[in-house]
């Protein structure tokens, strides 16, 4: 007997096998998701922390600067602008219908972020100017935010926003 195509049989088996590999995967790459963007939150905390620091030591205002049309922060370093692009995967911006800023969650989120003018200042005396900084993935699964609140000592927090609302990270 010469066969040359599939049975029905053989084709339902090969579908059912890719669709349990295919259902495997997905539950993953959320994960791996996740991950690239607390990784982004914590090179994003890394920068600001440094900066502050800088500020300190120089005794210099220092700038970090937003671009939400590209998705990249810049700032001064030794006479040099750098300039960090976020992975393709995250990007600033809110999951629709949020409410924010995450300690009080009072009114929608309308801006990815709410410093003046898009720039964090970090003052000699140890201040930052306050606001929140959102980062989600592009499939807008998973939301972070980092935010500085109006006070004498400046501090971060960071948040991570789920199926109960905000939670402190």
């Amino acid at each position: 007997m010469d066969r040359r195509a599939f049975s029905l049989i053989e084709l339902v088996v090969a579908c059912l096998i890719l669709f349990l590999v295919l259902s495997l995967s997905l539950p993953r790459q959320n994960f791996l998701t996740k991950k690239v963007v607390q990784s982004e939150l914590k090179t994003l905390r890394t920068t600001i922390h440094y900066l502050q620091q800088k500020s300190i030591a120089s005794n210099t205002t220092q700038t970090l600067t937003f671009s939400l049309a590209t998705n990249t922060y810049t700032y001064q370093q030794a006479n040099k602008t750098i300039t960090h692009t976020l992975p393709r995967q995250v990007k600033f911006g809110a999951l629709a219908h949020t409410l924010g800023p995450p300690a009080k969650p009072i009114r929608p989120i309308t801006h990815a972020v709410s410093f003046t003018k898009n720039r964090i200042l970090f003052h000699p005396n140890g201040t930052i100017s306050p606001g929140t900084i959102y980062l989600i993935d592009r499939n807008r699964t998973v939301m972070y935010a980092i935010t500085c609140s109006v006070a004498h000592v400046s501090f971060l927090r960071f948040y991570q926003y789920g199926n109960t609302g905000w939670v402190l990270v």
